[in-house]
């Protein structure tokens, strides 16, 4: 597989910030115009960053749909497997800066599916690009069939 191409970092920083679950952070952020216009489609990523070019980076699906015109990020934090990036922005406050690029990557191509029956399944931090979709299908829900989303969780 290969890596996704990313266009430069921008400066951004936290509009809102809120704990969703033990271990999930939801952010809000404060970006220009730009940057969220550049979200043409759900299940799009961004790289992001704290602490300038050193530092951890991560990719993260944006939870918010393109129209909703607002850059959100659903983070797991304390991942023993990695996701250190993800644990330096849950710590964030509103108003601290961070680093992260234009949404990348083709997205979900929804109009595929129009006048179908749609599936959407996640688990864990793909609920992100989960809601997303379900968010554009709603949107414009009678050009699609019925929807049925699946969430599976951990004991």
């Amino acid at each position: 597989m290969t890596s996704p191409k990313f266009a430069p970092f921008v400066p951004v920083h936290i509009g809102a910030t809120a704990s969703v679950a033990r271990d999930q952070v939801r952010l809000r952020i404060a970006a220009p115009a730009e940057l969220v216009r550049a979200h043409v489609r759900p299940g799009q990523f961004v790289l992001a960053r704290v602490g300038g070019a050193f530092a951890d980076e991560g990719i993260f699906a944006m939870m918010s749909a393109p129209a909703e015109h607002e850059i959100v990020l659903l983070l797991r934090t304390g991942n023993p497997d990695g996701g250190e990036a993800a644990d330096a922005l849950s710590t964030l406050e509103v108003g601290d800066g961070l680093e992260m690029t234009p949404p990348a990557g083709d997205g979900f191509a929804l109009e595929r599916a129009r006048h179908r029956r749609v599936f959407v399944v996640a688990t864990g931090p793909a609920l992100a690009p989960a809601r997303a979709a379900l968010a554009a299908l709603l949107a414009a829900a009678r050009s699609y069939g019925p929807r049925t989303r699946a969430h599976g969780l951990r004991r």
